[in-house]
């Protein structure tokens, strides 16, 4: 299951009015009826005893996965026999859909498993409902930073991070050997895209017939996913800069209130870099300009940007062998930075038993349960102090996956209007990907986007 190919792609300023208003009524934390008893974990809660039914609309997992989930239902009922856990589960690309037909409707369940980077259009329209009241002590400050960011709306987390991703430079090690390139194993040592062009070029002088980067297999596959290519771009800025700076407006692509994307996505610094990334397709020809499904596992392409779950990928799909697969940071321009974002779940605004639903999540978001979550799926954790308990992470390649996540990662750009700037974003990248004017292209999606920003008040 990969987050970043999920989006919610169809809220429109009618549909989010609907729901504004569908949802405000039940915004309010509503009291829990009666009996005490205390939450398995975090703050003292008042959990009722009389018979309650918890609904949870989640997506389809591996069967690991989907494994601990019913463990998790048997485990929690066990303890709290009143407790009924129903959960609908729907393939992740048919989430987003139904969560918002499920609002509309007004009966939406209980908790809801989404994509984390959409934390903030459910917070703004009053889908989801706070946390911080339910969350156990230390649990927000031990999330990192970039998760935190992602999760949060108006100070206060509205989902809790499931894992979290970032992705790299994943290299056929055999290939690689072949050329006589050792790529970086140290955040320190990255290589800039110029260096990474250099070796990709004698990559494809080498094999004529392998691509020297996979095209993305993220979205529709090809270019045109921000997760994976608006990665140029914001390596042309520097977060370090002064805040009114291009430099720090290229690596934000969005201004601090949220209210514009001009002179950030398209900043001098943007456009150079988006030449560039054209230049991959229309003049080196180092990577496809149309998706090729598996061209990397399938050996078609020498190195990928993809995140840490290609490891389990490849177990899965060559569980004898295939090949030697190395990986290296992410290259950059001016400074490093790799984007981040994951599942996450939060709880309904329309609940009426918000206590027992963060009863719930708080049991299977507790120390124990991440690290069997993590044996399921080997995603990166999303909170700091579960990788001291992983000791994997102290050793390459986790160690650099991990030390990419707490110092370079960076969530998307922030704003309730996410998913309509990924989807304008996105086809301007294609565009550029495929020949397009950069500078007009880049212009003409950050006043797109302008306006969409324009109708969510602040």
């Amino acid at each position: 299951m990969e987050s970043p190919t999920r989006r919610l792609k169809s809220i429109v300023p009618a549909l989010v009015v609907a729901l504004l208003l569908s949802a405000c009524a039940g915004a309010t934390p509503t009291p829990t009826g009666a009996g005490v008893s205390s939450s398995p974990a975090g703050p003292s809660q008042t959990l009722t005893t009389a018979p309650v039914t918890l609904r949870i609309l989640r997506y389809t997992a591996t069967k690991a996965e989907e494994d601990l989930h019913a463990s998790w239902i048997a485990e929690f009922k066990k303890d709290h026999p009143n407790i009924t856990i129903e959960a609908e589960v729907v393939p992740f690309g048919e989430l987003s859909n139904k969560i918002q037909a499920s609002v509309a409707g007004g009966n939406p369940p209980d908790i809801f498993f989404i994509d984390g980077p959409n934390t903030k259009t459910y917070a703004y329209l009053k889908i989801l409902r706070p946390l911080d009241q339910y969350l156990p002590a230390g649990f927000k400050a031990d999330i990192v930073d970039a998760t935190l960011e992602e999760q949060s709306y108006q100070g206060q987390l509205y989902s809790m991070p499931d894992r979290q991703t970032a992705p790299a430079l994943f290299y056929n090690k055999d290939m690689l050997d072949a050329i006589g390139v050792k790529p970086p194993t140290k955040l320190a040592d990255a290589w800039t895209w110029d260096e990474a062009l250099k070796v990709w070029m004698q990559l494809k002088a080498k094999s004529p017939d392998v691509w020297p980067l996979e095209p993305s297999r993220f979205g529709a596959g090809g270019a045109g996913f921000y997760y994976r290519d608006g990665i140029f771009s914001r390596s042309a800025g520097d977060r370090s800069a002064p805040i009114s700076s291009s430099l720090y407006k290229t690596f934000a692509a969005i201004s601090p209130d949220g209210t514009t994307v001009q002179g950030y996505i398209d900043s001098p610094e943007a456009i150079t870099a988006g030449k560039w990334f054209q230049d991959l397709t229309m003049v080196h020809a180092v990577t496809s300009k149309v998706g090729i499904p598996n061209a990397f596992l399938d050996k078609k392409a020498a190195m990928t940007i993809d995140h840490e779950g290609i490891l389990g990928r490849m177990n899965t799909q060559y569980p004898n062998g295939g090949f030697n697969i190395g990986v290296t940071p992410m290259p950059y321009f001016k400074k490093p930075v790799v984007m981040t974002g994951s599942n996450a779940s939060g709880i309904s605004a329309r609940s009426t038993h918000p206590a027992e639903a963060a009863a719930y999540l708080n049991f299977i978001y507790n120390d124990a349960n991440r690290l069997r979550y993590w044996d399921a799926n080997r995603n990166m954790p999303a909170r700091k102090s579960l990788f001291d308990k992983l000791p994997a992470y102290k050793d390459y390649p986790l160690s650099m996956l991990k030390e990419q996540l707490l110092t370079i990662g960076a969530p998307r750009p922030p704003t309730p209007a996410w998913a309509i700037f990924d989807s304008i974003i996105n086809a301007a990248i294609k565009d550029i990907s495929l020949g397009a004017p950069v500078e007009t292209t880049l212009h003409k999606a950050a006043v797109d986007v302008d306006k969409e920003l324009a109708k969510y008040p602040k």
